[in-house]
């Protein structure tokens, strides 16, 4: 009976060696699939986190686009760049080799504490083609849903407290330091660090509003390699001083949200003083004819050849003075000729002391009381809380120094550019009554 069934024995075998290659190759044929991974599921309200979808696949690398978005709602985003060509690496998960890369990133902050919940990404693969489907295949993915539990700040929140997040450091710098009477002084506030830069309101000292100055500038540089915002936020703003002596700029604070230590942190600048000196006169020198001549004059016959031209001068500078008051008293008077209507601002006929009350009424408006008595920080907080665009509060404050300058300073407007300050005004007036879309003020926070 054995001897009759070793033959059979044989043939089982046999067809067991052919069979076995093939249904191991089959049973490592693996279906891909996507991981959704959140650098952290609990941060703070405003600490910005990484969400990455990676694709698992075995074999050739399928070729991918987007089915769908993933929801962000209620989220600062901003998606990284992968690049022109998606890299893979080569990993293993739960003891299998798999072939993975990064399809998406992005850098994340929740606007508000609370539960958030992240899905909908889905992703169409075109599978390479195999001997047993010529053609390929092609599937649609769907990523797993990451939730988030953003937390609230710790209380009480620190006077000064704008929003920022991460590890900074802060600093304010002016230059020069010594400059003669109406020449410039550039101030630069800088914000160094990780955290949430791209959101933050960079504060610079309270400098007298008697000084003339320029609108501010922001300028925001971040580190290409970091997948997280990192680098540098600088606010600048150039100033006139016009009084001889010293004018001392007093240092300014910064207060940020430490997640790391879970502790806000306060960080001031130093006092800056600026030397102003008087404006430099020109001195009177010898002609090169009367040094090459040899002639020689002595100091009576040099007063009384600069005597007769002192009083001629003085005469023609009380004349041009004259003219330069009635030209500019009339035009004054065109300016200011229907303050007490709404005028037409395409003719100059609104005066900047009616724009400046048009503005703060429009600001009054949006909830912010006394707009007039705040200070350009205050004025910027208080526009923040009541939901306005940073690129509206900037606009309202550059439209407050250019008023200053037209009514302050020895530089007034031209006309051309008072109508533009008329146009300027109108458009923001118009744009500050628009009706709140809590839409928009929830993206913008």
């Amino acid at each position: 009976m054995r001897n009759l069934l070793r033959p059979f024995l044989s043939v089982l075998l046999f067809v067991a060696a052919t069979l076995l290659p093939a249904v191991i190759a089959a049973e490592t044929v693996r279906e891909p699939f996507i991981r959704a991974e959140a650098t952290s599921t609990n941060p703070f309200a405003g600490e910005e986190i990484l969400l990455t979808y990676t694709l698992f696949f075995t074999g050739d690398g399928p070729q991918v686009s987007d089915a769908s978005n993933p929801s962000l709602e209620g989220l600062w985003a901003e998606e990284l760049d992968p690049g022109r060509f998606v890299r893979s690496l080569k990993v293993t998960v739960s003891g299998v080799v798999w072939r993975s890369a990064i399809i998406r990133q992005f850098k994340l902050s929740a606007i508000q504490p609370g539960r958030l919940v992240i899905d909908g990404f889905r992703l169409n693969c075109l599978m390479p083609a195999t001997p047993s489907v010529p053609a390929g295949r092609n599937l649609t993915l769907s990523a797993p849903a990451v939730v988030l539990h953003a937390r609230k700040l710790p209380e009480p929140v620190p006077e000064g407290f704008s929003g920022a997040v991460g590890s900074f450091s802060f600093t304010i710098g002016a230059e020069p330091t010594t400059i003669r009477a109406g020449e410039p002084v550039t101030l630069t506030a800088s914000v160094k660090g990780k955290g949430n830069l791209p959101s933050i309101i960079v504060p610079l000292p309270e400098i007298s509003p008697s000084v003339r100055r320029s609108a501010t500038s922001t300028a925001l540089s971040l580190d290409s390699q970091s997948e997280l915002s990192s680098g540098t936020h600088k606010t600048t703003l150039t100033i006139y001083p016009e009084k001889t002596g010293t004018l001392d700029i007093p240092p300014a604070r910064f207060v940020c949200f430490d997640p790391a230590t879970g502790r806000y942190r306060t960080s001031a600048s130093g006092p800056i003083t600026v030397r102003v000196l008087p404006v430099r006169r020109t001195e009177y020198s010898v002609s090169e004819t009367e040094q090459q001549s040899g002639i020689t004059k002595s100091p009576a016959a040099e007063d009384s050849r600069i005597m007769p031209f002192a009083v001629s001068l003085a005469a023609l500078m009380l004349a041009l003075g004259a003219l330069y008051t009635a030209g500019r008293k009339l035009s004054e008077m065109r300016r200011t000729k229907i303050v007490s209507g709404r005028g037409n601002p395409a003719t100059g006929s609104e005066s900047p002391v009616l724009l400046r009350s048009r503005l703060y009424a429009a600001v009054s408006e949006r909830g912010v009381a006394r707009p007039e008595s705040l200070t350009k920080k205050e004025l910027a907080d208080a526009l923040y809380k009541a939901g306005i665009s940073a690129d509206t509060s900037e606009r309202v404050n550059r439209l407050l120094d250019l008023i200053d300058r037209s009514l302050y300073s020895p530089l007034r407007l031209s006309e051309d550019e008072l109508i533009g300050l008329q146009r300027e005004t109108a458009a923001v007036t118009n744009e500050l009554r628009q009706p709140k879309n809590p839409a928009r003020e929830e993206g913008y926070r």
